[in-house]
């Protein structure tokens, strides 16, 4: 048997079988990669929509407390609204607070 040619054959078998692996897997490789970088910027969306969320929340309370602070303001602002008060103490009709008791009409 004559190995002169064995070189050259496996070095073409070689070859092909590499060209062809070429060919067959570059368009599943494609789309792997497309797959990844889908997976990816989906993984990305839902931190970020968890991040969103987060801060729309946060927002939320701290409007609502707002809101809270500026009723409260408003009726500190009301004309007559600290009318009753004597001294600190509150001298209105129910006595509560006060050290002189219930007033009388």
């Amino acid at each position: 048997m004559d190995f002169e040619f064995l070189g050259p054959m496996i070095s073409w078998v070689v070859g092909f079988l590499t060209v062809a692996a070429v060919i067959f897997f570059s368009p599943l490789s494609r789309r792997i990669c497309d797959l990844l970088e889908v997976m990816a910027r989906e993984r990305e969306q839902g931190v970020e929509s968890g991040r969103t969320a987060e801060l729309l929340e946060n927002i939320n309370k701290r409007l609502a407390l707002l809101e809270e602070n500026q009723a409260f303001a408003e009726e500190l602002l009301k004309p007559g609204h600290l009318k009753g008060f004597e001294d600190g103490r509150r001298t209105s009709a129910t006595g509560h607070g006060s050290t002189k008791g219930p007033e009388t009409s």
